[in-house]
């Protein structure tokens, strides 16, 4: 069954409408719009209160049963905390709009932009982030 909305959402989302990742719930794609490399964790929040956002978050946190309270608590409520994986920064602020990667001996940096806030991330894990 899940195999089956992710097939739809791939589909779908490219049209008016997009599928829940849980319930199948036909939303407006105004809510969001889901990239397609991975429709359920790259989804670009339109807005972050809409239903299918909150059901991609709920979904994320139930394919994840081993994340801490703190980790589901902020998920929900669309809050980072420094440590933070970068699954956990998408499912709880969406995908970014843009990306920038440096990788060299240190490892990888990146950079992601949503608006004029800025989320630093250090092979894979939240570091901090900035607001202008």
């Amino acid at each position: 069954m899940k195999k089956l909305l992710l097939i739809l959402i791939v589909f779908f989302c490219g049209c008016t409408y997009c599928y829940g990742p849980i319930t199948g719930t036909k939303y407006h794609r105004g809510f969001a719009s889901v990239l397609p490399e991975n429709p359920f964790f790259n989804v670009r929040y339109g807005n972050p209160e809409s239903a299918f956002v909150r059901e991609c978050k709920a979904y994320f946190i139930q394919q994840n049963p081993n994340l801490s309270d703190r980790a589901k608590q902020s998920i929900s409520e669309g809050k980072i905390y420094i440590g933070m994986t970068k699954g956990q920064v998408t499912a709880s602020w969406g995908a970014p709009e843009d990306k920038n990667i440096s990788v060299g001996s240190w490892g990888t940096h990146e950079q992601w932009t949503y608006g004029s806030q800025y989320v630093y991330i250090e092979d894979g894990i939240l570091t901090s982030w900035q607001t202008n």
